[in-house]
């Protein structure tokens, strides 16, 4: 039995084959983050906890702190938002239940905007999630981190097509297609391949992998490119065609491809030039209107309306827009408002 097989990379696998070679009845079991590079090897992923096991844990590491700490009616909906922020990872569910010496769990799971702050350890020897995962990157080539880093710019996961189109790696030396710099993070445990419904795989990150990520795009420097390339990307999905397909006899489909990126479009909504945002939030829309909540739907056209440099054009259109949402929520009033006199928003219209 190996463990943590990944410090000794380039060592460990022509070790193993030697072994093996030798001694043909021997069988290996080995933990880490990389492949043996063997054949054969059988590689078995090893997930997050389930739900009940990563409250379970949570609890039993809270009773060490606070021996009266229990789950109840009143804070099992808590308990399951923060260890689902927590990615259901042992080490950080341990980490977090170290803090409620301090913390309540409503205020942990404020707090997880600076996770890395809070999951690590009060003494020098125990590891933290940061140094967890500064250990991942380390293992990286540079194309890899690179393609890492931008990647965390994706919400809600991402295609193989959307990578090619946002992730820029051609710069940095010996960079491989974008579909084995895909799959050399998913056998480092930094991206997982969703198991698809369709034809099309996509890919995701955990939450605190995301985050790491996220603060070492900050640190290259290179977010407003990978942002811009993002925005263009699914701007497309709101273009005048594409939402005119989605009328044709394969609309149904169409839609359902479109829903699984709700997420992304509402992030270029975030972040995204006039233009980008406007066709994001018709395609948005689209989805909300068919799928609900049409809610959210007002907040989006309302959010896309307070952009600045908005065109006469891309403004009477969400306000259009708006109009419609509102009624669907059953807001006549306010809809009548926005027909009648358009939204006022701290843009101004372009």
């Amino acid at each position: 039995i190996l463990d943590n097989v990944e410090q000794l990379d380039g060592v460990i696998g022509p070790l193993c084959r030697t072994w093996l070679a030798d001694c043909t009845d021997l069988t290996l079991l080995s933990t880490g983050r990389t492949r043996l590079g063997l054949d054969p090897e059988v590689v078995v992923p090893v997930h997050p906890l389930s739900t009940l096991g990563a409250v379970e844990l949570f609890v039993r590491r809270a009773q060490n702190v606070d021996p009266r700490f229990d789950v109840t009616p009143q804070n099992w909906e808590q308990l399951c938002t923060l260890v689902g922020a927590l990615d259901r990872l042992p080490l950080a569910l341990e980490l977090a239940a170290a803090r409620l010496a301090t913390f309540t769990v409503a205020e942990l799971t404020v707090r997880l905007t600076e996770r890395f702050r809070l999951l690590r350890p009060r003494t020098q020897n125990g590891r933290s999630l940061e140094g967890a995962l500064d250990w991942s990157w380390e293992l990286l080539e540079p194309w890899a981190r690179s393609a890492l880093a931008q990647a965390s710019i994706f919400r809600g996961g991402f295609t193989l097509e959307a990578a090619e189109a946002v992730l820029a790696v051609d710069d940095t030396p010996d960079a491989p297609p974008m579909f084995d710099v895909l799959e050399t993070l998913v056998e480092s445990s930094l991206l997982r391949r969703d198991r698809p419904d369709t034809a099309t795989a996509r890919y995701s990150m955990l939450l605190s992998v995301q985050a790491y990520a996220s603060n070492r795009l900050d640190e290259a420097d290179s977010g407003a490119g990978v942002a811009a390339r993002h925005s263009a990307h699914y701007a497309q999905l709101g273009s005048a065609e594409a939402l005119r397909m989605l009328n044709s006899s394969s609309g149904a489909e169409r839609l359902t491809v479109l829903s699984r990126e709700l997420d992304n479009l509402i992030a270029v909504i975030e972040h995204g030039d006039p233009e980008t945002t406007f066709s994001c939030t018709l395609a948005a829309l689209r989805v909300l209107r068919a799928k609900g909540p049409m809610t959210v739907g007002v907040d989006l056209a309302r959010q896309a309306l307070a952009k600045r440099g908005l065109t006469r054009t891309q403004q009477a259109g969400l306000e259009n827009e708006l109009g419609k949402a509102l009624r669907v929520c059953g807001r006549m009033e306010e809809a009548r408002a926005v027909m009648m006199g358009g939204a006022p928003t701290p843009g101004g219209r372009g």
